[in-house]
């Protein structure tokens, strides 16, 4: 067998093993032990920029396990999710196309496609991560637990989050979009309803606060609405200014609501 014909072979199986949702159909695949794997350099054994095979024990290549297969799944989904967010957020929905995703994220299109059949699917997965970030507040602000150590410990992950990366940044910039985009028009209602109930347990979490004489007085929704607008100015900001931007402290983003000197 020439270089050439190994080289077509060498795709064959790899197209075969990475194509088949089947492992038992995967494993079943024959693959001559006269094989030459070691004539083949491991950069040819790749599908859509995935190795299909690993190096195991006496030189030898074999096909990965399915906890393999599967972490690679997850690690090309992250990075097309990653992809996509970003490119939403900077040129909204209508403007991105699914080439533009597969490039910034490295892959083929085919691959993408393999993960998601539309571009719909993939703006609606980011819409449904955003959604439970949501919820996961809501729920925590509803815990009978004092408030400020409940706003204290979000203020604090919302700190670290913006610092860190862009990921909550582009979330919180998704959410808007996906409300007035005409592609999200079926989950309009839903981000209405549960952007509204967690702007309530806000709210009675401030009043509760207020009783215990951990915040300062004032209209609980109003302060509630301003928390919100605080951190979600600072989410555009934050992917208008790029570099120059500055995160401000904690303490900033919570003093409208403790009392002098604590």
């Amino acid at each position: 067998m020439d270089d050439r014909q190994t080289l077509h072979v060498t795709k064959l199986i790899a197209r075969f093993l990475f194509i088949t949702t089947d492992w038992a159909e995967a494993e079943a695949a024959a693959i001559p032990s006269s094989y030459p794997f070691s004539r083949i350099d491991k950069n040819l054994i790749r599908f859509n920029n995935e190795y299909i095979f690993t190096h195991k024990s006496e030189g030898k290549l074999m096909p990965r396990t399915k906890e393999q297969f599967e972490e690679m799944r997850n690690a090309t989904r992250e990075k097309i999710q990653e992809a996509a967010m970003q490119l939403f957020v900077q040129k909204g929905f209508g403007s991105t196309n699914v080439q533009a995703i597969a490039d910034l994220a490295g892959i083929s299109i085919g691959l993408l496609y393999r993960h998601y059949k539309t571009k719909e699917q993939l703006f609606s997965e980011l819409v449904e991560f955003s959604l439970a970030g949501i919820r996961a507040v809501t729920d925590l602000f509803g815990l009978d637990e004092s408030p400020k150590k409940l706003i204290g410990q979000f203020v604090s992950e919302v700190y670290n989050d913006m610092i860190t990366g862009e990921q909550l940044a582009n979330l919180l910039i998704l959410m808007s979009q996906s409300f007035f985009s005409g592609e999200a028009n079926l989950k309009q209602n839903e981000i209405a309803e549960l952007n509204g109930k967690m702007l309530h347990s806000t709210a009675e979490l401030i009043k509760r606060g207020q009783e215990l004489g951990e915040f300062h007085s004032g209209n609980p929704h109003e302060m509630a609405i301003y928390f919100y607008s605080a951190i979600h100015g600072l989410a555009v900001m934050k992917i208008t200014l790029k570099d120059s931007f500055t995160m401000p402290s904690s303490s900033i983003l919570t003093a409208f609501l403790y009392k002098e000197g604590e």
